[in-house]
């Protein structure tokens, strides 16, 4: 037996129309909540907590997504030399931004004019971990620059860049872009998105 074919489109019309019909009243039911004597209080509680902690958080987890964990163990697997250099770049990043911008935020107050002590030492440190990475990988520096400094963020940088030359070609400019696309991703936006965090929660 052949359905009819009016009958699933009727079927589906329906489904949709339930739908968005759910959405609209859940829309004006959430919205009706501001509109009662706490709502004011509800929606600066809201403001605070989305401005000040998860789109800091949601921005932390995609640079962390991207730039750490997107390729990690099939580049880890290609040899104990790439195991280590990018357990060494792990380690000597991470555990000083942790560090450093929790106690940078606990130790000075805004009036001190002080943060940027810790700031400066978050580069230093982030430096320290390319080259210690660097000097035990035991590769070209064209290799490791690309394999395990841009881990997780080459490709993406490269794609960027790629889209300009519609022929498929390099120019001058792309390497030192995709070099400051991939840092920013990978080191430099963990650690202020870090830092910002801990300055929200202290």
């Amino acid at each position: 037996m052949v359905e009819n074919p009016k009958k699933g489109n009727v079927n589906h019309k329906n489904k949709r129309i339930l739908v968005t019909t759910f959405v609209v009243l859940m829309g004006i039911g959430l919205s009706a909540i501001f509109t009662t004597n706490v709502g004011w209080i509800l929606f600066d509680l809201i403001d605070h907590y989305i401005s000040s902690y998860i789109i800091i958080a949601v921005g932390f987890m995609q640079c962390v997504a991207v730039g750490w964990l997107f390729e990690y163990e099939s580049t880890a697997l290609v040899s104990p030399n790439h195991t280590k250099s990018l357990k060494y770049l792990g380690y000597l990043y991470w555990i000083p931004i942790m560090m450093l911008s929790f106690y940078t935020n606990a130790a000075f107050s805004e009036e001190d004019n002080l943060k940027y002590i810790g700031i400066l030492l978050m580069v230093c440190f982030t430096v320290l971990s390319w080259i210690v990475s660097f000097m035990v990988s035991s590769m070209p520096f064209n290799s490791w620059f690309h394999e395990i400094l841009l881990c997780g963020v080459d490709k993406l940088s490269m794609s960027v860049t790629s889209l300009s030359n519609g022929d498929g070609s390099r120019s001058w400019w792309m390497i030192p872009f995709e070099f400051y696309f991939g840092v920013s991703i990978k080191f430099f936006n963990p650690a202020a998105l870090t830092f910002m965090f801990f300055q929200s929660l202290i």
